[in-house]
């Protein structure tokens, strides 16, 4: 075991100097691999797979996907699963070793930036492969599509004694008590309770967490319309969990 720290620690040193040395960078306070090389390193030794971004810094689709994958709802499932990996196409043209398996599948024309998540598993396949302006919405459907089948560590599974009936998924109010209500309404969660401060976890039916907030008023919105349609479950710091229906 204490060789095993060891070697741990060397990697982790080794990565540290690899960072310095420019082969990566920070941008939106998280960590851009810039060598495909060094990213499948990275997430070997994390143990998650790569998101790869190939595009230009002069361009703003490129920055806006970017940025999307700095913020939630996509960040809290890339920071559990996922190493980030720009690879800049002046410097990796469509032809070279580090990109060209993922963009093979293109024809001759390619529409910044190409997005894909590369499983450390089997490198030569690009999951998930899209390019050009992308929503919020779609990279989250990616996202969870690819990990949907994975189970979240106990601590943010929700308690699957605390899942309703079916006659509990709402398509309009839910009432739990006089002073207690969740609704889904207009893809927006709408829920009112007298608790201060309190933590809600939003969960694919899979158990992906995709969004978590604390309520700072008696009634608060959540907007939904940012995730696909679908199951979801929302679990409170109070002690329940409920089943909400988002639907378009």
């Amino acid at each position: 075991m204490k060789y095993k720290y060891l070697i741990i620690f060397f990697v982790l040193t080794v990565f540290n100097a690899e960072a310095q040395s420019g082969n990566s960078e920070m941008y939106g306070g998280v960590t851009w691999y810039l060598k495909r090389s060094v990213a499948l390193q990275a997430a070997h030794l994390q143990e998650k797979q790569v998101i790869m971004v190939w595009g230009s810094r002069y361009c703003a689709f490129t920055s806006g996907v970017m940025q999307m994958l700095t913020k939630e709802p996509l960040l809290s499932i890339i920071e559990k699963h996922f190493i980030l990996w720009f690879s800049e196409c002046e410097m990796y043209d469509r032809f070279s070793d580090d990109v060209s398996d993922c963009l093979k599948a293109f024809p001759n024309t390619i529409k910044l930036p190409v997005i894909c998540i590369i499983d450390i598993n089997n490198v030569k396949v690009a999951n998930g492969l899209r390019s050009g302006p992308q929503k919020v919405e779609d990279l989250l459907e990616m996202l969870i599509d690819f990990v949907g089948e994975d189970e979240p560590d106990g601590e943010d599974e929700p308690d699957g004694e605390d899942e309703p009936d079916g006659e509990d998924e709402p398509d309009a109010n839910v009432i739990l008590n006089a002073s207690f209500n969740l609704t889904v309404y207009d893809n927006k969660l709408i829920y009112h309770s007298e608790i201060e401060n309190e933590q809600i976890s939003i969960y694919s039916i899979h158990g992906m967490l995709v969004d978590r907030f604390i309520k700072t008023s008696i009634t608060c919105q959540r907007d939904l319309s940012i995730f696909p349609n679908g199951v979801y479950i929302v679990k409170s710091g109070a002690g329940w969990s409920r089943k909400i229906v988002n639907s378009k």
